[in-house]
């Protein structure tokens, strides 16, 4: 069992700061989790949400797995290969499964790829702005 510190009563458990840490940096996975409720009450395909929810899983699935081989070697070919060929196979999967889905359905097929450009603007923040963070952070600690 978790216990919260003595001295900060409103301190989160382990769980829910793991959980804070996740989505404050991937918050295309809390929209993703929200937007659930809202296809439902507003009856839009939930195969939409369904194909975006497995594939958007999938890449980031893939992205970790490409990233760990990056971070796993020291020649600078391989790393240049790693985050293209990574990059590329993470686009093709997502747009293929956005192809066969407006192929079977074209208004499930528009959604879905509307859902996916919003994920993925804001995935795209997410990490520009990590990296500036990031950045100056470590700008400020040099400074010390």
């Amino acid at each position: 069992m978790s216990r919260r510190p003595a001295g900060n009563p409103e301190s989160p458990s382990g769980a829910a700061r793991t959980a804070l840490r996740f989505f404050g940096r991937r918050p295309d996975f809390l929209l993703l989790a929200v937007a659930l409720p809202v296809f439902l009450a507003t009856e839009l395909p939930l195969a939409a949400w369904a194909v975006v929810a497995a594939v958007w899983t999938l890449q980031a699935v893939l992205q970790v797995a490409f990233d760990a081989k990056v971070a796993s070697t020291d020649n600078p070919r391989r790393v240049i290969a790693l985050l293209a060929g990574g990059a590329l196979v993470r686009a093709w999967t997502v747009a293929t499964a956005l192809l066969i889905t407006g192929l079977l359905d074209k208004d499930t097929g528009l959604i879905a790829v509307v859902f996916t450009l919003v994920l993925f603007t804001l995935y795209f923040a997410a990490r520009v702005f990590g990296r500036l963070l990031d950045d100056a952070d470590t700008v400020s600690e040099a400074g010390r």
